[in-house]
């Protein structure tokens, strides 16, 4: 307007997107699982390129190897472009052990032994807290009692949350105890 002339300017924004490295997640692998990426385990939409860290705070390629890396909380982390902050998200991973149901056993008792545990006649380092099934495929309880038990082959199974389950055998043969006969007086 008069006596004033126009004027203007040009402003130029410039939007900088903020780094995301995601949401946090877990992780549960078997002990003999293959590697695993861990950065299909973030949530939302992480941003590709950040780095990661151990659980001790290292460098790490972000590919986790049960068989070589430890259970724990592995940090990934984007820089962010200025005037944005940086990102950081996490994927706790756990690391079940296989399951053990140790080694199979064959156990020979004659029918006036005493009863037994038949947990402790499995070889190798079981596991405990498994489960025992009758050569019937029943829950068994136990203990094995020659007397009265069914003598054949006793199923333990060990099982896993994410690890397959490991099961073994006692095999049981009641055997007849020596007889010899009734008394005969002699006179």
């Amino acid at each position: 307007t008069a006596p004033c002339a126009d004027a203007s300017a040009t402003v130029t924004v410039s939007e900088t997107t903020a780094a995301d490295a995601g949401v946090d997640g877990t992780l549960t692998l078997c002990a003999n699982s293959p590697a695993t990426g861990l950065f299909a385990e973030l949530g939302g939409t992480p941003d590709a390129g950040g780095s990661w860290t151990d659980p001790n705070g290292n460098a790490h390629s972000g590919t986790f190897d049960p068989a070589t890396d430890v259970s724990g909380v592995y940090t990934y982390a984007i820089t962010g472009q200025a005037p944005c902050p940086s990102d950081q998200a996490t994927v706790t991973v756990l690391v079940e052990a296989l399951p053990d149901a140790g080694v199979d056993a064959l156990v020979d008792v004659c029918t006036g032994d005493p009863s037994f545990d038949l947990f402790l006649e499995l070889g190798g380092t079981p596991d405990a807290g498994g489960d025992w099934s009758d050569p019937d495929g029943d829950p068994f309880t136990g203990p094995f009692d020659p007397a009265a038990s069914q003598p054949g082959v006793y199923s333990y199974v060990v099982n896993g949350t994410v690890c397959p389950s490991s099961q073994a055998t006692v095999t049981v043969n009641v055997l007849q105890g020596p007889n010899a006969g009734t008394d005969n007086g002699v006179l």
